[in-house]
């Protein structure tokens, strides 16, 4: 640069060297000055990196395509068994809660045989069972209660509890037999059809393990003439004791 300053001065024929300024040079010789491929630079700390996270705005990039057709592959296949599973899950839910209900709450059971004329129906008439009394809790004298028969596991009976363990119960029909008394075991009731003529009872297989008692028998279940179902109470076969006179007969 100083050089090109010097020749410049003998050209306009100056004496002693003098540094122009760089718009005469460029009026006078057409010089112009070089621009330096500096002046633009930026600091390396400040220089601005691509950021490879953003898309570009243009579109998705070139690989968008590859990696969106597992997913959506999976999507349509979960779409489509999201909704025989749901309708699986939902009905397992239903027929456990109704297993739950009718195992440990309530259940409907029907009649056969005639060992419980003339309260229970031989055929056909449907029990209201409730389980609150499994394993004989709260039974008392004087329930009809169902449980599981001690000759045939199998089978399920229904009869009237008349002793309970610690009672003393007439062994035999009344009127026949030898009339003994016999004391209720622990943990055992004495049940009795009420049809005693015809029925297989505690006088045939002795008394009942409280543990084969599943449930109460509440009451009937009914319908009206037009089918709406409604609950009748089984009545209530004991009588509260009269004490009698020495006169009174006795049947």
């Amino acid at each position: 640069m100083h050089r090109l300053f010097l020749t410049g001065q003998r050209l306009l024929g100056l004496g002693e060297p003098q540094l122009l300024p760089q718009h005469l040079l460029r009026s006078r010789l057409g010089w112009q000055p070089r621009p330096s491929r500096f002046l633009n630079a930026r600091p390396a700390s400040t220089r601005s990196r691509p950021n490879k996270s953003i898309p570009p705005p243009n579109g998705p990039p070139p690989n968008a395509s590859a990696h969106s057709a597992p997913s959506s592959r999976y999507s349509k296949l979960y779409s489509s068994a999201r909704e025989p599973l749901s309708l699986l899950f939902t009905t397992v839910g239903i027929l456990l809660g109704l297993h739950i209900f009718v195992e440990y709450f309530y259940s409907i059971s029907g009649t056969w045989g005639i060992s419980m004329l003339p309260t229970l129906a031989a055929d056909g008439e449907l029990l209201l069972l409730s389980h609150y009394y499994h394993h004989g809790r709260g039974i008392k004298v004087g329930d009809v209660v169902s449980f599981k028969h001690p000759l045939d596991g199998e089978k399920r009976a229904a009869k009237r509890v008349v002793g309970m363990e610690g009672d003393f119960v007439l062994r035999d029909t009344p009127g026949k037999g030898k009339g003994i008394m016999m004391q209720v075991p622990k943990g055992h009731c004495y049940v009795v059809g009420d049809n005693l003529k015809h029925s297989r009872d505690s006088r045939t297989f002795g008394p009942v393990p409280l543990a084969l008692i599943k449930a109460k028998v509440i009451g009937k279940v009914k319908r009206t003439w037009f089918l709406l179902p409604y609950l009748e109470r089984l009545p209530e076969p004991l009588q509260p004791a009269v004490l009698l006179d020495e006169g009174d007969a006795v049947d």
